[in-house]
């Protein structure tokens, strides 16, 4: 079983991994759906961190797994409609 605070470490590593891969997308590059995404992606990063930053480790969990999710649509061309 995971406790919190090992929860809380791996939600934030992943969001933070979600967020550098945002970082290296050039959003001039992307189409208007994947913009979409990317705003979405964007805010539920910032989102994760608040919750993990009030140690609702449970959504932010939630939020990391949905960012990663949502992350690769952005990196595959064409996949994201």
């Amino acid at each position: 079983m995971i406790d919190a605070e090992s929860e809380g470490r791996h939600a934030r590593e992943s969001l933070d991994q979600t967020a550098i891969r945002l970082d290296r997308l050039d959003r001039s590059q992307l189409a208007p759906d994947q913009l979409r995404i990317f705003d979405q992606v964007s805010g539920f990063v910032r989102a994760g961190r608040r919750a993990a930053d009030a140690s609702d480790y449970v959504a932010a969990s939630g939020f990391a797994r949905k960012v990663a999710q949502l992350a690769l649509k952005l990196e595959q061309p064409g996949e994201s409609e």
